[in-house]
């Protein structure tokens, strides 16, 4: 990620993307996706400054979905 972000820029939509899969790889162990919703959240806040992050935010929004489901918030 660090080479990533120091190649792209932090703010980079694939940036948001990578942050969106490295929740993905720790989403079925409830305690690691919990540790890690801080990274989902920032994956949002940069998908959401480019028109490019539209996919991204539309996995999100699944992902977010699932994991609100199985821990019984909707």
């Amino acid at each position: 990620m660090a080479i990533r972000e120091k190649v792209l820029g932090p703010e980079h939509p694939d940036v948001a993307s990578s942050l969106l899969n490295l929740w993905h790889l720790r989403f079925n162990d409830e305690a690691q996706a919990a540790q890690m919703l801080p990274v989902a959240y920032r994956a949002v806040v940069i998908a959401s400054q480019s028109p490019a992050g539209r996919e991204t935010l539309w996995s999100l929004q699944q992902q977010f979905s699932r994991y609100h489901a199985r821990q019984g918030d909707l």
